[in-house]
């Protein structure tokens, strides 16, 4: 099945706002990942180069108020590149005209997406930088 219809049934979004938002968390990953990770993804999500290259810049935001403190804690732990990725993808979402809670509902639709296309190692990329 296609990853935009996927987002647009179990997400509920437009097909605009799944190209939007895989395109934003396409580019997160990109930023993330060593480009022979990154290419492992890509080569399962059909114009992946053009929903990055439409996507808007990734939001800086996610470091500030609560949310800051949240991924300090969380970096104490080991887990902070998690939660600062997802928080830098809810931030560009919001910017993006999206609720943020949109970024949290993409990501298991992707990692299930690619899971099925491409096996445990593409979707452990995912969650690699995702959670």
């Amino acid at each position: 099945m296609d990853i935009i219809k996927l987002l647009t049934e179990r997400v509920g979004v437009s097909e605009e706002q799944a190209r939007s938002g895989l395109g934003i968390i396409l580019k997160l990953l990109q930023s993330q990942l060593e480009g022979t990770e990154y290419e492992m993804i890509a080569n399962y999500v059909p114009m992946a180069a053009q929903l990055v290259g439409a996507a808007p810049e990734l939001s800086q935001g996610g470091s500030g108020g609560i949310m800051g403190i949240v991924e300090k804690v969380m970096s104490f732990f080991g887990q902070g590149s998690q939660l600062g990725g997802l928080a830098q993808v809810a931030s560009t979402f919001s910017e993006a005209g999206m609720q943020p809670e949109q970024a949290a509902a993409f990501v298991p639709v992707l990692t299930s997406f690619l899971q099925e296309q491409g096996g445990d190692e593409v979707a452990g990329l995912v969650t690699k930088i995702l959670g």
